[in-house]
């Protein structure tokens, strides 16, 4: 063998695996490229993204508008602490109300107890009275509900 000839294989080898590494080089930078492409954005992507951005500041609110609906809840608040007391003073009103009623109540139905307990004790005396006017007539005495003959 020629001491060339081993060396000019050498070359070629070395020739054949630089080729080989720039044919992968390129392949990786073109597959690079093409990652980089994915991820980039056209200008009509932007236009979209610039038209929804725009539509979701629409949307928020300011921290005015939060300050705001925090000093309208705020009175309502208030508003419900006042009116929670006046019902409150309202039903107490209606309590002692209907406390006075019920002893009012009271005192006329003691009243009428010892009006009707009167009446009764006057009805009982005057049955007796006229049972005792009327003993010896039996006709007169069925008339107060009893039949003694």
């Amino acid at each position: 063998m020629d001491p060339q000839k081993p060396n000019d294989r050498d070359k070629l080898i070395e020739f054949i695996a630089a080729t080989v590494e720039s044919m992968r080089d390129q392949m990786a930078t073109r597959q690079e490229l093409a990652s980089m492409r994915d991820q980039m954005t056209t200008k009509q992507d932007l236009a979209i993204m610039r038209d929804q951005m725009a539509a979701m500041r629409d949307q928020m609110a300011t921290r005015q508008d939060l300050e705001g609906t925090r000093q309208n809840l705020e009175r309502t608040r208030q508003d419900l602490e006042r009116l929670e007391r006046k019902v409150d003073a309202g039903f107490v009103a209606v309590r002692g109300d209907i406390e006075r009623v019920a002893v009012r109540m009271d005192v006329l139905d003691r009243s009428v107890s010892l009006r009707n307990s009167t009446l009764q004790a006057d009805v009982s005396r005057i049955r007796s009275v006229v049972y005792l006017l009327v003993k010896d007539q039996p006709e007169l005495v069925r008339l107060l509900g009893s039949d003694t003959a």
